[in-house]
């Protein structure tokens, strides 16, 4: 083995495994990141897969894996010696009872609803919410269980933006960065109401609309990549163009982003929103005035 990674042929992605390098290179990247996870978790037997690390192995929504490191822990709330962790492994110390422990994909890992609650807790409010809106929609786990969960684990570091994630969190997301910018939204304080799904009469949804007034777009690769939806990109762009037209003809407000825009450029995103926010009500849009009664399209 240790003369196929010398020669490249192997790829090491933890310390006792590795793995053919086309085959690695060749898959999407959230697909390496989970490989690398079940990789961690044959390496070192004690560790138990928490936050993102155990919501790859679930296959809930996580963000790109930029800088992402392998997130685990020991029941027995050890730390091992710190010369012998790899620079891309982050033990954490922390309270693993055995009701939030469970496996999949032969990895031991938290259960779904702790490793919501640890994303929300560790990293922010934002991504919490994202792995929470996947949760819900692939029914793995309930808003009832993610609240029990949460105040059984007491009093513990970023309980309030877990607890706040749970509140927000929905079943009808249709996508992380939809998840994503409605975090945003909601920690940014941009408007009173965020509405995801949004339906516009007669036959129209958008990602998500704030106070009735400004409609957000959120661009995928995907629908332009020519045979995802059996259509050109062309024939794509000209029909969403058509569609934005038309939206905009019943005095709404469109915003579009790439998901890679919400990423790098947040503080940009969140001063459009706003001052197309302040521009609709300049000219009388409003909650109370807004056409359409905000509702999930059906």
């Amino acid at each position: 083995m240790w003369e196929q990674i010398a020669n490249g042929e192997l790829l090491r992605i933890a310390p006792w495994v590795a793995t053919p390098r086309d085959y690695f290179e060749q898959l999407p990247t959230y697909e390496r990141q989970r490989l690398k996870v079940i990789a961690a978790g044959k390496s070192v037997h004690k560790a138990i897969m928490i936050g993102k690390s155990a919501a790859r192995l679930w296959g809930i929504w996580v963000l790109p894996p930029f800088g992402e490191k392998i997130e685990m822990a020991r029941q027995s709330k050890s730390l091992p010696v710190k010369t012998k962790i790899p620079a891309d492994y982050d033990y954490r110390k922390t309270h693993l009872p055995d009701n939030m422990v469970s496996e999949q994909l032969g990895t031991r890992c938290t259960t779904v609803a702790r490793a919501c609650i640890d994303i929300a807790r560790h990293h922010s409010f934002e991504e919490g919410l994202v792995a929470m809106d996947s949760a819900l929609a692939k029914e793995l786990t309930t808003k009832e269980e993610l609240r029990r969960t949460l105040t059984a684990m007491g009093r513990v570091h970023g309980a309030p933006q877990a607890r706040k994630a749970i509140e927000h969190a929905i079943a009808h997301s249709e996508s992380p960065f939809e998840s994503y910018f409605r975090g945003i939204a909601i920690a940014e304080k941009l408007g009173e109401k965020v509405v995801a799904q949004y339906f516009i009469p007669p036959n129209f949804r958008a990602d998500a609309c704030i106070d009735d007034a400004v409609v957000i777009e959120i661009d995928g690769a995907v629908k332009y990549d020519g045979s995802s939806f059996g259509k050109s990109a062309e024939q794509t762009i000209v029909e969403e163009r058509r569609r934005e037209k038309l939206i905009q003809n019943r005095g709404l407000i469109v915003l579009r982003y790439s998901p890679r825009e919400l990423l790098t450029e947040r503080a940009r995103v969140v001063r459009e929103v706003r001052q197309a926010l302040e521009a609709a009500q300049q000219r009388g849009w409003s909650q109370s005035t807004g056409p359409f009664t905000s509702k999930k399209a059906g």
